[in-house]
């Protein structure tokens, strides 16, 4: 098909002025912009969010890979997937002085020896204090056996930031090999267990 006629004032078209393989390359380059667009978009759409109102309220979500199961009795939420899981159970706290991350070292102890008692083989690979989200916390790194095999697993006590506050959530994961990871700081920060744990928030809604 052969070009529009053009007045001469006004110059070449742009076919005239750009080989066609330039434009066709920008055609390709164009389709697959689009392309990764659309499915930036369907990825975003695989998570499912998540809304758990008391008796301690927040909300977190997770892939396509985890699925959410019947809570056990004292679990507010229960996320399994291959070779690994995710559970928030209810905390509180007694009465106590001073700042609330300050005072969550004081029952690390009580937390590894239940921890100690329910995981064969159990042994204790770090321990600190952590933030996530802005939610003041102490975490338990361990390694252990689950029905004979090696897994590794984190668990950590988190609270709300407000001064004196006594509920707050106990979010255990436990991780294989399968899942991609290979050691207890690897849990909640490889594999899909990540995006549960790094997106969870107090409250009720989202950012």
């Amino acid at each position: 098909m052969s070009p529009l006629p053009v007045q001469r004032e006004f110059g070449p078209t742009l076919p005239q002025l750009v080989p066609s393989r330039v434009l066709a390359a920008l055609a390709v380059a164009g389709a697959v912009l689009v392309a990764l667009v659309l499915l930036s978009g369907a990825g975003e759409s695989d998570e499912t969010p998540v809304v758990v109102r008391e008796p301690v309220a927040f909300n977190l979500r997770y892939g396509p890979a985890l699925e959410r199961v019947e809570a056990m009795p004292g679990e507010q939420l229960r996320l399994r997937g291959r070779a690994q899981s995710l559970t928030v159970k209810s905390l509180f706290l007694p009465a106590y002085r001073g700042e609330t991350g300050g005072v969550l070292p004081a029952f690390a102890e009580r937390a590894i020896k239940d921890l100690g008692a329910r995981y064969d083989d159990f042994d204790l690979a770090d321990e600190g204090r952590v933030r996530i989200n802005e939610a003041p916390g102490y975490g338990i790194g361990f390694r252990a056996r689950v029905d004979g095999k090696r897994v590794w697993g984190r668990y950590v006590m988190l609270v709300p930031d407000v001064p004196g506050v006594r509920k707050g959530v106990a979010i255990e994961m436990v991780a294989g090999r399968p899942s991609g990871v290979s050691n207890a700081t690897e849990v909640g920060n490889v594999g899909q267990i990540k995006l549960p744990y790094r997106s969870f928030r107090f409250g009720t809604e989202a950012p």
